[in-house]
């Protein structure tokens, strides 16, 4: 449904009921907030923080609304009892949505505009002084949308890249990738992946992708010496590597001489 649009007015019109809301008085005090969540960490001697991206924020529109009646003389003109509690039954759960209602909302010509959102908040409701009916005159409120968008099961919201470990006591990147992916030597690129924490300690925060995340990532040597070290290639340095590893393997006795 089309509403005719006027300058400053605003509108909110329910999606599941085609119920409508059109705003007597211009919007005021309207903000708008997008943005997006940050990590930064900081090495040894670097002037600028590592940046990583971690999520999105979801957008909100804040406004102050006023409801008016103008006359109750020959019957009440502009009501404002009937709209203020349609506002007060979308912020409440529907029970055959099994959720609060989808609203669409926009201002004026739709320069700001919000094709579906929920109304996350009506604060700071304030009624003036009734009518000489006691009937209820003059209202005045603050609306937080936030932007709602449709969860999919299909949609894997995002790469595997949002999994996380907090440390604990005796962890160490190549324990980590043992217990995660059953592959210790996959520490080495858990490692890499956070260059200000070379050594974990109690209370880090760990990136732990899944596995498809990492699966195009390989262990690979930066020694010039052990370069050729590991891989199917047989070399000098993988037979030396596989022999240091052999005898390390064995089972050993350590006994402990006390003095008297």
């Amino acid at each position: 449904m089309v509403l005719s649009a006027k300058p400053g007015q605003w509108y909110l019109y329910n999606l599941d009921t085609d119920d409508q809301i059109q705003g007597q008085f211009v919007a005021e005090s309207v903000t708008e907030n997008i943005g997006a969540k940050w990590s930064e960490r900081f090495a040894l001697n670097r002037q600028h923080g590592i940046m990583q991206w971690l999520h999105g924020e979801t957008r909100k529109v804040t406004f102050r609304a006023r409801l008016f009646l103008y006359s109750e003389m020959l019957g009440k003109v502009d009501d404002p009892v009937k709209p203020l509690a349609l506002l007060k039954s979308w912020t409440e759960r529907d029970d055959e949505l099994g959720r609060p209602p989808i609203l669409s909302f926009w201002i004026g010509d739709a320069h700001l505009r919000i094709n579906e959102c929920v109304i996350e908040k009506i604060s700071n409701i304030s009624y003036k002084e009734p009518t000489d009916s006691g009937a209820l005159r003059d209202v005045e409120f603050v609306i937080q949308l936030k932007e709602w968008f449709p969860y999919d099961i299909e949609f894997v919201g995002g790469d595997g890249e949002t999994r996380y470990h907090n440390a604990a006591q005796n962890d160490y990147y190549e324990m980590l990738t043992f217990r995660e992916y059953a592959d210790p030597l996959m520490g080495d690129i858990i490692r890499k992946r956070h260059p200000t924490k070379p050594n974990v300690q109690i209370g880090d925060v760990i990136k732990l992708p899944s596995g498809d995340a990492l699966s195009k990532d390989k262990v690979t040597q930066s020694s010039v010496q052990l370069k050729t070290g590991f891989g199917s290639k047989d070399t000098p340095q993988r037979r030396l590597a596989q022999g240091v590893f052999g005898r390390r393997t064995t089972s050993k006795v350590s006994h402990v001489v006390q003095e008297y």
